[in-house]
């Protein structure tokens, strides 16, 4: 079980051998779509700019927006 992105993301398993597993997981599904055409990244999204690494005027402006509402939260809850 242990040395398998599976074993991190699911059972929270951070052993050395799963938290590579996950890096290099991670890493092949973020290229897997870089490889797509720009024409699917689904533009003014936050999944557009946090998943495809598009950086267009639509995605940033989302992106900006959401981290705006994470900060609000934030202090609300008083963290």
């Amino acid at each position: 079980m242990h040395g398998t992105a599976s074993a991190y993301n699911n059972y929270g398993c951070r052993c050395e051998a799963c938290r590579a597993a996950a890096t290099a997981a991670r890493r092949a599904w973020v290229e897997s779509l870089r490889d797509r055409k720009f024409a699917e990244v689904p533009h003014g999204t936050a999944s557009g700019y946090r998943n495809w690494g598009c950086r267009c005027g639509q995605c940033s402006r989302v992106r900006a927006s959401e981290a705006r509402t994470q900060q609000d939260r934030k202090r609300a809850s008083g963290e």
